[in-house]
């Protein structure tokens, strides 16, 4: 395997466990009403993936991410 597949790889699992986290924590804060900080821990999972992906040039990715996590 090339270095360039393995990080996809391990982008594509952090994908995975981020939208894992991100139905829980949905879940339990719109429950509680807390937006506000619903959007504030998603911008900052969103800046530290957008500084690695693009050191790579995996722009593609890196637009999946940010979609799947805004909505």
């Amino acid at each position: 395997m090339t270095k360039q597949q393995q990080q996809q790889q391990q982008q594509q699992q952090q994908q995975q466990q981020q939208q894992q986290q991100q139905r829980q924590r949905r879940r339990q804060q719109q429950h509680h009403h807390h937006h506000h900080q619903q959007q504030q821990q998603q911008q900052q999972q969103q800046q530290r993936q957008r500084r690695r992906q693009q050191h790579h040039h995996h722009h593609h990715q890196q637009q999946q991410q940010q979609q799947q996590q805004q909505q």
